[in-house]
């Protein structure tokens, strides 16, 4: 029996896989190739078949089903334009050109569907007067009965002299919708004032004719400016149109 570290063990009579005795009269066939044998046989075998043989086959293979039937055959359309001008585009390149050109030249006309109203020329009566003065500013009025200062509007406020008549006026009209915000007679009985809270402003008393008010109405009206510079010129301008009037207006 044999045991792990004795080296000799009895010779035991070969038995097979399922216990029976091996037969020891049969040995295994060994087949032995040597070098020169196995670089000399290919690893694939050659059958004989090739692409072009296929493509020789004809129609039996399937493979020249889309065959071109011969050396002159063409898709019909080869060669032409992908985007042509139509059945009916047998136009040259020069005439496509002009008929493009002459599209972009082209400019319909509508007739407004409601009819507009002519031009206008508004007059403002301004047209006849010399300007004296002119300046950006803000004009009030006193309210006596919430006894404060009410902003009568912004814009360039004009001391205007007719011509023929020789007479002088002070005139302010709001900025953009152009309503008269200040307008009334220069007279010599007029005496500007400046007002105590700013050094850029002067007030006084006038018969107003703006608003609309035809009529006419006794406010104490205030103007003030940006400068200081400014409103000791609209002083002097206007303390001057009194001179000229008591001199006769000239």
């Amino acid at each position: 029996a044999f045991s792990f570290g004795n080296q000799s063990a009895t010779p035991s009579t070969n038995k097979g896989l399922f216990g029976g005795a091996a037969d020891s009269t049969t040995t295994p066939k060994t087949t032995t190739v040597t070098t020169a044998e196995a670089d000399s046989t290919p690893v694939f075998k050659d059958t004989g078949f090739s692409f072009a043989n296929l493509a020789n086959s004809g129609e039996k293979s399937g493979f020249n089903a889309f065959s071109t039937g011969g050396d002159g055959f063409q898709f019909a359309g080869s060669g032409s334009k992908l985007f042509s001008g139509g059945a009916g585009g047998g136009k040259e390149d020069g005439e496509e050109d002009e008929d493009e050109a002459g599209d972009d030249g082209h400019d319909p006309h509508f007739e407004p569907i409601v009819p507009l109203p002519e031009l206008v020329d508004v007059k403002t009566g301004e047209e006849d007067e010399e300007v004296v003065f002119k300046h950006r500013a803000k004009v009030y009025r006193y309210v006596t009965e919430t006894k404060e200062w009410k902003e009568r509007g912004v814009g360039d406020i004009k001391i205007l002299k007719h011509p023929t008549r020789g007479t002088f006026r002070v005139l302010l009209r709001r900025d953009q919708v152009h309503k008269v915000a200040c307008n009334h007679l220069i007279n010599v009985d007029m005496q500007l004032n400046p007002l105590a809270s700013s050094e850029t402003a002067w007030c006084w008393f006038a018969m107003d004719y703006s608003e609309g008010n035809e009529e006419g109405s006794l406010d104490q009206l205030a103007v003030r400016f940006k400068t200081k510079e400014t409103a000791i010129d609209f002083k002097e301008k206007f303390e001057g149109c009194q001179e000229q009037l008591r001199q006769g207006g000239g």
